[in-house]
């Protein structure tokens, strides 16, 4: 992704080593590094997990106050079903104070996007994913500099 996105023009950083030792100083630790990069936007890569193997599909979340954020998740929404059509779109999710993992949402100075391309406990689409890995980025990337009017 960070070459697409280079290559395009877009400045890209990667923070994946977070500070503190529990989720919302680690999250305060990621905050400070992209408000200290100068990030226009921010995007946190998940994979979704739930108690059932037969959950399934993608979905992007985004802060519930944040225009940018829900439009920066409806471009990644629809790049990510053109690259991967034959998986279950779980839409756009917007997150408040009470949605679990939402901290990085809420404390970032600039709009952010939480993906959720798959769910790792299932194992069909673990498969998938393990191998395309690829894709993903190009889904992404191409939504950001869509984003971006690139």
């Amino acid at each position: 992704m960070e070459e697409e996105l280079s290559a395009a023009g877009i400045k890209t950083a990667i923070f994946d080593a977070y500070g503190g030792s529990s989720y919302g100083a680690a999250m305060d630790d990621v905050a400070r590094k992209v408000r200290s990069f100068g990030a226009d936007i921010a995007i946190e890569l998940h994979f979704n997990a739930s108690s059932s193997p037969h959950s399934k599909g993608y979905e992007f979340l985004c802060w519930h106050k944040s225009n940018g954020g829900k439009r920066l998740a409806t471009i990644m929404l629809s790049e990510f079903g053109r690259e991967f059509p034959a998986m279950s779109a779980r839409g756009v999710k917007e997150c408040n104070d009470d949605s679990r993992g939402a901290s990085f949402l809420k404390k970032t100075h600039c709009v952010a996007v939480l993906t959720e391309p798959f769910f790792g406990t299932n194992p069909n689409e673990w498969k998938v994913f393990s191998q395309t890995h690829e894709r993903v980025a190009k889904a992404y990337a191409a939504a950001i500099t869509k984003y971006f009017g690139i």
